[in-house]
């Protein structure tokens, strides 16, 4: 595995020292070696789409990882340019 989360510094070393079980030594390490369990995930995702009008697009959605206790969130907005700049039949 490898972090885009911790950085290794000119000090540091930024190889694997060995196979760890700690899922979360992406915040220490910049590379971590180990079984396939340790990026199995065992969480969840989930997405709402809402398109109020026919030119507007929002979206919100979540990510939970489960063994690292971790919650992402996005949102987005989508703007049909297409539909607000050609003829449209109601």
């Amino acid at each position: 595995m490898i972090s885009r989360v911790f950085r290794c510094g000119a000090s540091a070393k930024c190889n694997a020292s060995g196979p760890t079980k700690n899922r979360k030594s992406f915040t220490a390490a910049s590379v971590s070696a180990g079984a396939a369990d340790l990026v199995r995930d065992n969480g969840f995702n989930a997405g709402v789409d809402y398109k109020p009008v026919g030119y507007l697009d929002l979206e919100f959605d979540l990510s939970r990882s489960v063994p690292l206790q971790l919650n992402s969130y996005s949102f987005g907005i989508g703007v049909d340019l297409s539909w607000l700049l050609g003829p449209h039949v109601h």
